[in-house]
């Protein structure tokens, strides 16, 4: 599919881009003959949500949503046929335990792609959020970042998640890309296939006792609700693992000890002209 044209002398010149592969997992490509540019998205992983714990009164503090990734995209790097290009995809961010003070969920992981072993360009992973406290919810998860040493390179960040819920307290949401994520991206002009608007988000946090759980945004897990006794994990109520790519994982919540939810893994689109 092409996604890239280029204006020459008053008409339009066919110098379009085409999917080469969309990478899930770590691997390599190799340049065919007559191409000699690649463009790319490179997409961390999201980060993994916060367990939550019961706290010194009973009231319990639910953990943090997993940040988003960050977004890397280029264009006009110059390669050589029969070379390799290297993929890196990061692994998800998983949640946090619950039950203990501070059991924060993990980073997502990085994704990359490299060239004659130098990096070109790299993807973040968002952050891992944090584990409930004593007499506070988790604190959300940050949003990944990028670089590049391409020329023509744009990077979006990812969105923070929402922080954990403490009773009487509402845990907050997890928030959306900007709309950038799904059109043309313009001061790289690469327009062509992207994730959808339920990827690149965060996750909701989890609550306390009483006040409401945080919803996740843009393929985000949401958080765990509390629910009364038995003190048990809330199969009713349980928050959720991320489905978008990217995305960040839900908290757990407070009293039941939930652990956190898992973020997504990363994603790599390469073109080839």
């Amino acid at each position: 599919m092409p996604i890239l044209g280029t204006q020459a002398s008053g008409f339009f010149e066919l110098t379009t881009y085409s999917l080469a592969q969309t990478f899930n997992s770590s691997d390599t490509y190799t340049v065919p003959a007559g191409k000699s540019k690649i463009a790319a998205y490179v997409i961390g992983a999201g980060g993994g949500g916060g367990g939550g714990i019961g706290g010194n009164d009973g009231n319990g503090s639910g953990g943090a949503g997993g940040g988003g990734a960050g977004v890397v995209l280029f264009k006009e790097f110059s390669v050589i046929q029969g070379e390799t290009v290297g993929v890196i995809v990061g692994s998800v961010g998983t949640g946090g335990s619950g039950g203990g003070v501070s059991n924060s969920g993990n980073n997502g992981g990085i994704s990359k792609i490299t060239y004659a072993s130098v990096d070109i360009a790299t993807a973040n992973g968002g952050g891992g959020g944090g584990g409930g406290q004593t007499n506070s919810g988790g604190t959300a998860g940050s949003g990944g970042g990028g670089s590049s040493n391409v020329s023509e390179y744009s990077v979006i960040s990812g969105t923070t998640g929402g922080d954990g819920g403490r009773s009487g307290n509402s845990a907050g949401n997890g928030s959306l890309q900007g709309a950038t994520t799904n059109q043309n991206i313009s001061d790289v002009n690469i327009a062509g296939i992207f994730p959808t608007n339920t990827t690149l988000g965060s996750g909701g946090g989890g609550s306390g006792r009483t006040g409401s759980v945080g919803n996740g945004a843009g393929g985000g897990g949401n958080g765990a609700r509390y629910t009364e006794l038995p003190y048990q994990d809330p199969t009713s109520a349980a928050g959720s693992n991320a489905t978008g790519v990217g995305a960040g994982g839900g908290g757990g919540a407070g009293v039941s000890l939930t652990s956190g939810y898992s973020g997504s893994s990363g994603r790599v689109i390469l073109y080839v002209r």
